[in-house]
C-alpha cells in the first residue's frame, strides 16, 4: 500500500513539474498519451488476464508456465495487430499528425498493457509485493529522474526525455518480471501447442468484463479527446491538470475505505449474514462521502493556488472546471463503492452494462456540452455521468434477485 501511495504522490510531483516548466500545449499532449495509455491497458487483450489470475492460484509450476506462455502468445496477438492499424493510421492520417508521438503512444500502450498483465500474475502467485514494487517501478521511479535532472538541466525539460524514462521504467519492469520468473519450465512448455481451444473459450467468457473495463476507464479519459477536437491542445492541458488531482483524491480514497471493506462485504455474503453484510455497506457508503468531500474541499482550496505559484494564471481562471470535476468525483467514488456492493453479491451483470453505459452517455454528454459551454461542458458532463452511474448501480443494489444475479 506505501509503494502505491508513493507511485500516486510521485506522479502528482510530475504533474506540477509539467505545469510550471512546460507549456500548456505540451501538459495538453502529455495528457492526451496519458489517457490513450489508460484506456489501451483494458482495450487490449479482451481482459483475458481476468480469466488466468484465477486458475494461477495454485496451480502447478508447468501449468502456470503454460498459462502465462499462451496470455502472452494471445496478447502478443493483439499488440501486433494494434501496430498494424497505427502503421496504417500514419499512412493516411493528415500530415499535422505527429508521427513521434503516434509511435511513442503506441510503444507506451503496448508496455504498459503487458506490464500490467504480467504484474498482476504475481498477486495470484502470493506474491503482492513483489507485485506492488513493480507497480511502482513502472508508474513512478522514472519520475525521480525525469524531475530532478529536468531542475538541474533546463536543455532536458521536453516531453520526449519525460517519454524516454517512462519508456525505461517500462522495461525494467519486464526485465525484473522476466527475471523472477526464470526458474519456471519455460524449455518443456515452449514444446508444447498453444491452447487454442481453451483460449477461444476464456476470450468469449471475459468479453462482458472486457466491456465494462472499457466503459469504467473511458469515461474519465474520453473528455480529453472531445476538448481536443473542439477547442484546443492547450485546453487539453487545463483539463489534464484538474483530472489529474481527480484521479488522485479517487484512488486515496478506494485504498483507504473500499480495499479494506471489500473483503469483508465478500465474506458476510458468503457466511449469509445480511445484517452485517448492511453495517459494512453503510460504513463504506458514509466513509466513502465524507472522506471524498473533505479531500475535494482541500484539494478545490490549493489547486487554483498552486497553479497561481507555478506561473500558470490560465489554470488558474478555470477553476471552476476543477469545482465540477471533484464534484463529479466524488459521485463515481460512490458508485464504485455500490459497485463494490455488487461484485460482492456476483451481480457482475450488472457492473460491466453500466460502466458501458457509463462510457455512452459521457461521451455523448461531452459531444453536446464541450462546444456549447468550453471546459465546464467537460465538467457539466462528469457530474452528470456520476449522477447516472450512481442511480443505476443503487437501482441493481435495491433490486438484487440472487437467482439471477443481477435484478428484476
Amino acid at each position: 500500500m506505501s509503494l502505491r501511495l508513493s507511485a500516486l504522490g510521485l506522479k502528482l510531483i510530475l504533474t506540477l513539474y509539467i505545469a510550471r516548466y512546460f507549456s500548456l500545449s505540451d501538459m495538453g499532449t502529455y495528457g492526451l498519451v496519458a489517457s490513450t495509455v489508460a484506456m489501451a491497458i483494458p482495450f487490449l487483450g479482451f481482459r483475458l488476464d481476468y480469466m488466468v489470475t484465477r486458475e494461477l492460484v495454485d496451480a502447478s509450476p508447468a501449468k502456470a508456465t503454460m498459462l502465462i506462455r499462451d496470455e502472452i502468445v494471445f496478447y502478443g496477438l493483439n499488440y501486433a495487430f494494434l501496430a498494424m492499424v497505427v502503421i496504417a493510421g500514419a499512412l493516411v492520417l493528415p500530415h499535422s499528425t505527429n508521427n513521434t508521438i503516434l509511435v511513442i503512444t503506441l510503444f507506451l500502450s503496448i508496455l504498459e498493457s503487458l506490464c500490467t498483465v504480467t504484474s498482476t500474475n504475481f498477486i495470484y502467485f502470493k506474491r503482492p509485493i513483489l507485485a506492488n514494487f513493480l507497480f511502482f517501478l513502472r508508474s513512478a521511479a522514472w519520475t525521480i529522474p525525469v524531475i530532478g535532472l529536468g531542475l538541474f538541466s533546463p536543455t532536458l525539460r521536453s516531453l520526449g526525455f519525460v517519454f524516454s524514462f517512462w519508456l525505461m521504467g517500462l522495461l525494467c519492469s519486464l526485465l525484473v518480471t522476466a527475471y523472477m520468473l526464470r526458474h519456471m519450465p519455460w524449455r518443456e512448455t515452449i514444446a508444447t501447442k498453444v491452447d487454442w481451444h481453451r483460449l477461444r473459450h476464456d476470450v468469449t467468457r471475459s468479453i462482458p468484463i472486457w466491456l465494462g473495463a472499457i466503459g469504467a476507464v473511458g469515461t474519465t479519459n474520453i473528455d480529453r479527446f472531445v476538448v481536443e477536437y473542439h477547442m484546443s491542445r492547450e485546453m487539453v492541458g487545463i483539463l489534464s491538470f484538474f483530472a489529474s488531482f481527480g484521479t488522485a483524491l479517487s484512488a486515496l480514497v478506494s485504498s483507504g475505505v473500499n480495499t479494506f471493506k471489500q473483503p469483508h462485504l465478500i465474506a458476510s455474503h458468503k457466511e449469509g449474514d445480511t445484517g452485517k453484510f448492511w453495517t459494512i455497506t453503510k460504513e463504506m457508503m458514509i466513509e466513502t462521502i465524507i472522506s471524498g468531500i473533505l479531500l475535494s474541499l482541500i484539494t478545490a482550496y490549493l489547486v487554483p493556488i498552486m497553479a497561481s505559484m507555478l506561473g500558470k494564471p490560465e489554470i488558474e481562471s478555470y477553476k471552476a472546471v476543477l469545482w465540477l470535476i471533484l464534484v463529479g468525483t466524488v459521485l463515481r467514488l460512490v458508485g464504485d463503492s455500490l459497485s463494490g456492493v455488487l461484485y460482492a453479491r456476483h451481480q457482475d451483470k450488472a457492473i460491466w452494462i453500466g460502466g458501458l453505459l457509463s462510457l455512452v452517455v459521457s461521451l455523448g454528454l461531452n459531444v453536446w456540452l464541450v462546444p456549447r459551454y468550453g471546459l465546464y461542458g467537460a465538467g457539466y458532463s462528469a457530474i452528470i455521468s456520476g449522477v447516472f452511474i450512481v442511480l443505476w448501480r443503487f437501482y441493481y443494489v435495491r433490486r438484487y434477485v440472487p437467482e439471477s444475479g443481477f435484478g428484476r
